[in-house]
């Protein structure tokens, strides 16, 4: 069982304590761990682009100009078109009640995360079941299916589909993932709870290439024995086809951590901003 040194670097606080990361060792490997509070001024925004048009860099801009954007990162998956200027996120996407892409991978990704009233809401899919805003559809049923993208639009909600890795504090799903075996860089977005029932976001940033599976396994290890959090979910981001991320300090000045794509080509990201 592999260990962890818990060497910690505070690099920088943003707004107080409410956001902090930490630069720290696993077995002679840095990874970086950023823990958002979740509170009231919060702010998260899912932007999609599927035309390859830059309009994602100039909506982050946008923000910038009136917010103070503190971690981007690319989002759902997607698919590369190299014939044309389209590429699609892969799976479910909408954005403010629009579909993007109606096909839902009910075997392959188990995770369709919202974003509602600046909040992200993870909600799991098993066996084609989930629950959205309290009511649960069967998404095997043509009609509960209809239902449900309705609901989407009629809430004007956004979403996307990516690999549910942990629900209440337990290990899921690996046994219908691709290509588990395959090494990369890993990024993880997880809300955690800790001893006294505070809740944060955690993204955790792992440049050394791990196999999926072991670096979910120790990624909770770290956050359950290091930190004390009860990982109610965790989910993968994207750092395939679209590697990006970006941490800004207070003064706006982005820090030196980076996925290995330019802003410019991304399709689907989370911006977290106040």
């Amino acid at each position: 069982m592999k260990c962890f040194f818990s060497l910690y670097l505070l690099l920088f606080v943003v707004n107080s304590e409410a956001q902090t990361l930490h630069e720290l060792k696993f077995n002679g490997e840095d990874f970086q761990f950023f823990k958002i509070d979740i509170d009231t001024n919060l702010k998260v925004k899912y932007i999609v682009d599927h035309s390859s048009s830059g309009e994602i860099e100039l909506k982050i801009n946008q923000l910038k100009n009136q917010h103070n954007v503190f971690l981007v990162a690319s989002a759902g998956y997607i698919n590369k078109n190299y014939e044309n200027t389209k590429t699609f996120p892969v799976g479910f996407s909408s954005k403010n009640g629009k579909i993007i892409n109606q096909t839902i991978l009910l075997n392959r990704l188990h995770a369709m995360v919202f974003l509602e009233n600046n909040s992200i809401l993870i909600s799991k899919i098993d066996k084609g079941n989930i629950n959205l805003k309290n009511k649960n559809f069967d998404l095997n049923n043509a009609l509960e299916l209809y239902r449900y993208k309705n609901a989407i639009k009629e809430n004007e909600l956004s979403a996307f589909q990516t690999h549910l890795l942990i629900w209440e504090n337990k290990l899921e799903y690996f046994d219908t993932i691709n290509n588990i075996n395959f090494k990369r860089e890993r990024r993880f977005l997880a809300h955690v709870e800790d001893s006294i029932g505070k809740q944060s976001y955690v993204i955790v940033n792992i440049p050394n290439w791990m196999k999926l599976k072991e670096a979910s396994a120790f990624t909770k290890q770290y956050l359950n024995n290091n930190e004390s959090f009860f990982i109610k979910t965790m989910i993968n981001l994207d750092t395939g086809g679209q590697d990006v991320f970006e941490i800004y300090s207070k003064n706006k000045e982005k820090i030196n951590i980076n996925g290995q794509a330019h802003i410019n080509e991304a399709i689907t990201v989370l911006v977290f901003y106040k």
